[in-house]
């Protein structure tokens, strides 16, 4: 690669596999998009090169001989100098327990291999990304730091500057009104010494007009206290004005003067000095603008970093709602092939006994008195009890098929629809087999009572939407319906909750209730004067519990990342979170809770007709 290759390239990634083909296609791909290649056969050699030349990133093998990846990334994260570099396994092994320990010793991504180019680079690319800005943000910190040492060093040099500064005195006479000045206050105001000290009046001329009142003010207060007596505490006073020199330019004065009596307690004299402040002024004023600054600076990087923080959330959530699709199909799958045989040769079943018992009246008929030997077995087996149960028995075994063939077809659109891709889709059909997926969970449970399911559909169009994504918040928002029926239902599987909302409830009912979840669905038309005229805009789904609800001081928080108020391991705090940005970002529709501690909570969905 020559001098005007490397200027360019994207960033040096090592590439550690035991199988040279591997090597050279991974090789081959990575230069071809810009990247810097360096390769290593095996674990020792992948550590030795790490260490003389750090890449960016780390594509790791897991099955290697002599050190395995796991291996290779556990002394990789152990080292300072390495710990930052991303590792992205690489394995065939696709095993949720195997990803599991990829990422607990401290893998960044996981690929199964044959590998897919795209979803590589994808990777690679994100993984360098977030790198980067990490990287960047560091730069800021430390950019930050920079700055505010450089503040405390001028601040403190300032303060040294203050202690050896010359302060311009001056002296005022009360009876003739006369000042006195020091060389250092002609100076500060901007005069020629050798001129003579203006008067009081030309005085308050000089004083900034937006100051002029306030500091007469002040003037004319202190020299109304003619005598001491009259003197509430100490003699000294102090304030700070602007002056306007006679070249335009504003100077900021911190002045202190003390009041001179004579023999009698008589008011005689000011005595005071004058310090010219501007540069203290401008240096807080660049204080605040910087301080200003970085609060901006700290904000953004906690948006930033929160940011991050939610998409890598998203990111794992994602994967595990593709790799349950892909379990769930295989599932349904694996389910569908014996269910067809036995739902099949029911019939038959049925028929051929049909056939067998015909021909057994007829051998009745034919021999009213049969041997002793068939009578005996006859009665032994209670022939006319086993006739009739045997078609309770098919029929039973008929309505279990039915239902399994009803679960696999669930499934299988459910798995069909968590595809990232736009579709035209039946919300009611999403939303029943997101109910027969949490049958289980529906049903009685030691003491608590199985939740009643009330369905109240409206005449809804197909909608244009990310059915998968649809159907991961129908489950988040019915799973936690289900979450809030468990602890208020325990006890003997009652109630004792007022239920109120909008599904035509009494709400001055109030007695012992089984656990509910309401579920119902509306259109809402665009606005037109003409009803002829009107087209649907939006479907609108409800969602409701008669749990607790949720205190006002949660309510608020319930769609924050991370937020959640299930015990330690029952919840990950991202199903709000995710939801919310499925309805609101990706979809441009609402979505809103309604819920008052003590009554029930809905949630209400709304989606447009096209998204």
């Amino acid at each position: 690669m020559n001098s005007n290759q490397q200027s360019v390239t994207k960033g040096t990634i090592l590439v550690v596999d035991d199988i040279p083909e591997n090597l050279r296609l991974l090789s081959k791909m990575l230069t071809k998009q810009g990247y810097q290649v360096k390769k290593a056969m095996n674990g020792l050699l992948a550590l030795r090169g790490v260490h003389s030349a750090p890449p960016e990133l780390i594509l790791l093998d897991i099955k290697m001989p002599e050190m395995n990846g796991y291996e290779v990334c556990q002394k990789l994260k152990a080292s300072e100098e390495t710990r930052e570099i991303p590792v992205i396994f690489l394995s065939v092994l696709n095993d949720v327990l195997d990803k599991v320990k990829a990422f607990n010793v401290g893998g960044a991504d996981y690929i199964t291999k044959p590998f897919e180019q795209q979803e590589v680079l994808a990777r690679i690319e994100h993984q360098l990304t977030i790198r980067r800005q990490q990287a960047h943000l560091q730069e800021e910190i430390c950019v930050r730091q920079q700055a505010e040492e450089a503040l405390r060093r001028s601040e403190a040099k300032l303060l040294a500057a203050q202690r050896v500064a010359h302060f311009g005195n001056w002296e005022f006479d009360v009876l003739t009104k006369q000042f006195t000045w020091s060389e250092e206050l002609f100076g500060i105001f901007g005069f020629d010494s050798s001129q003579p000290e203006p008067s009081y009046t030309e005085f308050l001329q000089l004083i900034h007009p937006d100051d002029r009142e306030v500091m007469q003010q002040i003037l004319t207060h202190a020299l109304n206290i003619t005598t001491y007596t009259s003197f509430p505490s100490n003699k000294s006073c102090e304030f700070d004005f602007r002056i306007k020199r006679l070249d335009g330019s504003i100077r900021y004065l911190e002045a202190k003067a003390e009041r001179i009596f004579n023999e009698q307690g008589q008011l005689r004299q000011f005595f005071g000095v004058a310090q010219d402040i501007t540069q203290r002024k401008e240096v807080e004023e660049a204080l605040r603008k910087s301080e200003a600054r970085e609060r901006d600076k700290a904000t953004q990087l906690e948006l930033t970093l929160n940011e991050l923080k939610r998409a890598q959330a998203q990111l794992v959530q994602t994967e595990k709602m593709s790799s349950l699709g892909q379990m769930v199909a295989g599932v349904a799958h694996e389910i569908n092939n014996p269910i067809s045989f036995i739902y099949g040769n029911l019939d038959p079943a049925s028929q051929y006994f049909q056939e067998l018992i015909e021909l057994i009246h007829l051998y009745q008929q034919t021999y009213p008195h049969p041997p002793s030997e068939i009578q005996e077995l006859t009665e032994e087996i209670d022939l006319d009890f086993l006739v009739s149960d045997w078609q309770k028995m098919i029929n039973s075994m008929l309505v279990g098929s039915e239902r399994i063939k009803k679960i696999v077809n669930s499934l299988r659109n459910f798995a069909r629809d968590s595809e990232s891709a736009l579709k035209t889709v039946d919300i009611h059909e999403g939303i029943d087999n997101t109910l027969l997926i949490l049958q289980h969970r529906l049903r009685a449970v030691g003491n608590r009572s199985s939740i009643e399911v009330i369905k109240e559909y409206g005449q809804l169009p197909l909608v244009t939407c990310y059915a998968g994504e649809l159907n991961q918040v129908f489950m988040n928002l019915l799973s936690n319906a289900i979450d809030a029926l468990v602890p208020p239902f325990m006890k003997n599987g009652m109630s004792e909750l007022t239920v109120n909302n909008q599904f035509s409830i009494n709400p001055n009912h109030k007695e012992s209730v089984i656990p509910k979840i309401w579920i119902s669905t509306a259109v809402a038309y665009t606005k037109s004067l003409n009803p002829i005229q009107q087209t649907p805009e939006k479907v609108v789904i409800r969602i409701a519990d008669n749990g607790p609800g949720i205190s006002k001081q949660l309510l608020h928080r319930i769609f924050e990342p991370f937020f959640t108020t299930k015990p330690v391991g029952s919840g990950t705090g991202l199903g709000l979170s995710i939801s919310y940005q499925i309805v609101v970002e990706q979809h441009h529709g609402q979505l809103r809770c309604i819920s008052v501690e003590g009554k029930p909570t809905e949630f209400i969905v709304e989606i447009p007709v096209k998204c």
